[in-house]
């Protein structure tokens, strides 16, 4: 029997999350003349159809913010406001972590975006995202690391203040210490992290108005009034806990 037509359903069942699923469905037919073989006309006329389907797959994973299932190249998009930059790069680079004194990177998502998708949609939202920016964002696509290079750098924070150098910032924050106080206080040499902490846990209180007196008070060390050598205070079979 010669076989002049053929015809090809395929259909595939997906999982979109919250209880719902997602099943598309499609056929073709195609007519053999006598000099085509039957099997290879098959093969090529399911694997047309594998790529439909394929995409109908992904593009319903997009719209469910989940990543892409047969899509052999995934990209994220991201937004970094203080490089004024909005990043498409390839699944598997590392984003920039630099940091200054007064800033660091962050790297966000934009709502409704999965982490993955791929490169044509990460690109037409980040052209939208580009565009909502009102010029303070700018596209990059990077797919290969060393070209993180390119992107501009984090803003200038111009000099290091001195309670940022003494490590203090952690602190002030914690007890509310209005921002005008920050480089008195670092100006005295005695004001470090550990003698903030020191008067925090000394203290029934916990806001700066409370405990300014005793954070500007300059610590009095305690005399040792044991004169013994420390071998004898000490010794070898003492054990601190008894």
């Amino acid at each position: 029997m010669k076989i002049t037509e053929i015809t090809v359903r395929l259909g595939e069942t997906v999982n979109l999350g919250n209880y719902s699923n997602y099943r598309p469905e499609i056929a073709a037919t195609a007519e053999i003349t006598p000099v085509e073989n039957a099997n290879r006309a098959m093969e090529q006329l399911t694997y047309e159809l594998q790529s439909r389907l394929a995409d109908l797959v992904d593009d319903a994973l997009e719209q469910a913010e989940m990543e892409p299932k047969y899509a052999s190249r995934l990209f994220g998009v991201r937004i970094n406001r203080l490089r004024g930059v909005v990043l498409v790069f390839e699944k598997g680079l590392e984003l920039p972590a630099a940091k200054t004194w007064r800033d660091a990177d962050r790297w966000e998502r934009p709502d409704g975006l999965s982490h993955y998708m791929r490169q044509d949609t990460a690109m037409a939202e980040a052209e939208r995202l580009e565009a909502e920016g009102d010029g303070e964002l700018a596209l990059y696509l990077i797919e290969h690391q060393e070209d993180m290079d390119v992107l501009p750098e984090l803003p200038d924070p111009g000099p290091e203040p001195l309670w940022s150098q003494k490590g203090l910032r952690e602190w002030l924050l914690r007890i509310f210490t209005p921002e005008a106080e920050w480089d008195m206080l670092a100006a005295l040499p005695h004001v470090t992290p550990d003698h903030i902490q020191a008067v925090f846990y000394t203290s029934p209180f916990s806001t700066y108005n409370k405990l300014k007196d005793s954070i500007l008070a300059v610590p009095v060390a305690q005399a040792d009034e044991d004169d013994r050598p420390e071998n004898e205070r000490f010794p070898d079979n003492w054990d601190e806990e008894e």
